[in-house]
């Protein structure tokens, strides 16, 4: 099955108090769910005409929401069933099973979204509509445990019957498209598939399924022979990691012109991780979602890479050789891996400092003549450096990395000095006549060891497209803004489109997405209820280049439901302690703030302080409640504040100024170390009070 890209988002409902804290409770664990692709409750029907060959019959790419889904037990294993009526005699069917009705009035040409099953053993029945309620066709069928398997109605209205495909959704590598193909035309002679006059497929018969096969991405012609003759040729486009079901079926309005139906859902990709440990002397291990990939890591020494699934991992470090199942991890870090991504796990810093940085880097082959260099910044005794190439000075955190940077192969010099330090002979390291070779990329590394820390990947070299090559002027490529959806609309579960597109299929209530990358422009943002498809509210938004962004639905206190966006401030998180901020969408001015006890009553307690200064002036924020921006009023967020009592155990408060009463309470809260949280006040419609979500902001 296609794995979910779900981070582990810890989100807290606080429920607005009014009178006495209940007794302390602890916080709600959340773990990742995985679903099946597309996960959908109930099987949907979606509209399909007959169509001649040339504009085709094709899918929206199906895949779901990357949200964290919390849980208190272990799920049971789910399996999916797709079904697809071929048979263009029979009337409109409905299909069921003993215990359940699955979808009703399917009608020819026409395919529905996945149903998710308790993995299991199952009869499928076909029921005419208009018919006694005796099936026309049965079928066993097993679900498995993350399978997804498509039944098609086929045969004759005679003699109808299921044909079974479990689809190949194993993740895909590269530039690549993964096709099965359908036989629903009963011809005289089985039918071959074509692409650049070679047989793809073998002989399929009526009713057949071809297995699945690899194409590259783009525009490609696809020839249908039958015995020695081509019968016809048709024209797809197909998107990188695409598993794409296409259908041959007769077309009853033109029979000489078959129609072609295509079924597309996204393919997980993969990425490949390496190790490196610069610590020194001591020693560990690391684990990335409990199995090993360095051993024994430590004085610069990198383990193998490995090759793994694009998704959310959490990676873990134990001193060398320990036992997992006793010893607790020194440190963990969560670790994304996107499709054809690489990325290099550093591990740098003593018992005290010690910290997991991953690096993302570019293998892609260079241009002729040309290179790709990183720097990091590794050395925990100096908060901030600066590195400088011929013609860029580049300024970088503890752990932070710079992008892939493209220079002419060539002699260099590189220098580090402290952030700010233009003293004549500061500099902490440097890397003398350093060559660097076409066609390879290297890692740099600020180490302060004896020789220069680089790593080095050869990547080969390939011609860039005409308009490119080095010396000729290109356009300035166009950063893309990036936006997170927060669904803070009490007890409704949204589904939201950009332009008429889907880009997040559900989020439920007090959860957040993952970013995704915009074209900058207009765009129009839609929030649709999720259950019934009943578009909720609509708004169009600006969204400049390279802007990080927040939309958040929220209901109002009349319970009418808004969309709301605001610009986000960058936030650097290399700072050792939780990051914080207010998103107010309540109509009510709040203070929040710490207090090293836990409050029992509602007097406000005696450490209560108003912050003076300029913004900056009050990112640092002390024990006792502190006003975080009287001004934050719906659409807009209070700056974000470094708070490193958070990171142990400790009380967030929230109360109103005039009266300085507790509003909220929440107890015993501890974050993570370099992460960004925000608290989200609304109106909550349904209790007429004033409810908090604690949400990870995530990038």
């Amino acid at each position: 099955m296609p794995r979910l890209t779900i981070r582990i988002m810890l989100i807290v409902l606080i429920t607005a108090i009014l009178a006495a804290c209940a007794p302390e409770e602890a916080l709600p664990t959340l773990v990742p769910t995985s679903t099946p692709a597309p996960a959908t409750a109930t099987a949907t029907l979606i509209p399909a005409t007959s169509t001649p060959i040339g504009p085709s019959i094709r899918s929206l790419p199906t895949q779901s929401a990357a949200i964290a889904q919390p849980t208190t037990e272990a799920e049971e294993p789910t399996g999916s069933l797709q079904f697809v009526h071929a048979i263009p005699e029979l009337g409109d069917v409905s299909l069921r099973t003993a215990q359940q009705e699955l979808t009703i009035g399917l009608a020819y040409s026409r395919f529905t979204q996945p149903t998710t099953l308790p993995a299991g053993e199952y009869t499928i029945e076909a029921v005419l509509n208009d018919e006694a309620s005796t099936p026309v066709a049965a079928q066993a069928v097993s679900v498995l445990a993350d399978q997804s398997t498509i039944m098609v109605l086929t045969g004759t209205r005679e003699a109808p019957r299921f044909a079974l495909m479990e689809e190949d959704t194993d993740p895909i590598a590269g530039d690549a498209t993964r096709l099965s193909v359908f036989n629903g035309l009963n011809t005289e002679f089985p039918v071959v598939v074509q692409t650049n006059n070679e047989a793809v497929t073998p002989a399929l018969p009526f009713t057949a399924f071809s297995p699945a096969f690899t194409l590259p991405a783009g525009s490609t012609t696809i020839g249908i022979t039958e015995g020695a003759n081509t019968a016809f040729n048709f024209q797809e486009q197909f998107q990188p990691r695409e598993l794409n079901t296409i259908f041959l079926l007769p077309n009853p309005d033109t029979p000489e012109v078959p129609m072609i139906m295509t079924i597309t859902k996204l393919l997980q990709g993969v990425g490949s991780v390496k190790a490196i440990s610069l610590t020194d002397p001591a020693y560990y291990d690391i684990y990335l979602d409990g199995e090993l990939i360095g051993k024994e890591l430590g004085a610069a020494i990198a383990a193998e890479t490995v090759m793994r699934e694009s998704g959310e991992y959490t990676a873990a470090v134990y001193p060398a050789d320990s036992d997992v199942t006793t010893t607790q991890p020194t440190i963990t870090a969560n670790v994304t891996i996107g499709p054809d991504q690489h990325i290099k796990l550093v591990l740098t810093g003593d018992d005290e400092t010690l910290r997991l940085n991953p690096i993302v880097e570019d293998l892609s082959p260079t241009r002729p003549d040309y290179s790709r260099i990183v720097f990091m910044h590794g050395v925990p005794a100096y908060s901030r450096v600066e590195v400088n190439d011929p013609e860029t000075t580049y300024s970088l955190f503890y752990g932070q990395a710079t992008e892939p940077i493209t220079l002419p192969a060539s002699s260099y010099n590189f220098y580090w000095s402290e952030y700010g330090n233009l003293t004549e002979g500061s500099d902490l390291e440097t890397a003398n006549d350093f060559e660097l070779e076409e066609g390879h990329t290297y890692l740099y590394i600020f180490s302060q060891m004896a020789l220069p820390l680089v790593y080095i990947t050869e990547v080969g070299t390939q011609e860039a497209p005409a308009g490119e090559e080095p010396g000729q002027p290109t356009e300035e490529p166009v950063v893309a803004a990036k936006l997170r959806i927060v669904n803070a609309a009490q007890n409704t579960n949204m589904t939201f489109q950009i332009d008429g597109e889907p880009i997040i299929d559900e989020i439920n209530y007090a959860n957040a997405s993952n970013p995704i990358s915009l074209e900058p422009g207009e765009h129009m943002l839609t929030a649709h209820n999720a259950e019934t498809g009943q578009a909720m509210v609509r708004n169009t938004f600006t969204f400049e280049e390279g802007g990080l962004y927040s939309a958040y639905s929220y209901r109002g206190g009349s319970g009418d439901l808004y969309l709301v966006v605001i610009r986000d401030e960058a936030r650097d998180t290399s700072v050792g302690a939780p990051i914080i901020r207010l998103v107010n969408l309540s109509d009510t001015e709040f203070i929040m703030g710490l207090s090293a006890q836990t409050i029992t009553s509602l007097e406000t307690p005696n450490t209560t302080m108003i912050a003076q200064g300029t913004a900056e002036d009050r990112r640092s924020v002390p024990y006792g409640l502190t006003k975080i921006d009287p001004e934050t009023t719906p659409g807009n967020a209070s700056i974000w504040y470094v708070v490193p009592q958070l990171h142990n155990q400790s009380h967030l408060h929230v109360t109103k100024p005039d009266q300085g009463q507790i509003v909220v309470s929440l107890n015993n809260i501890q974050l993570e170390n370099n992460r960004l949280y925000e608290v989200v006040a609304i109106n909550n419609s349904i209790t007429s009070q004033t409810t908090m979500l604690l949400v990870p902001y995530q990038r």
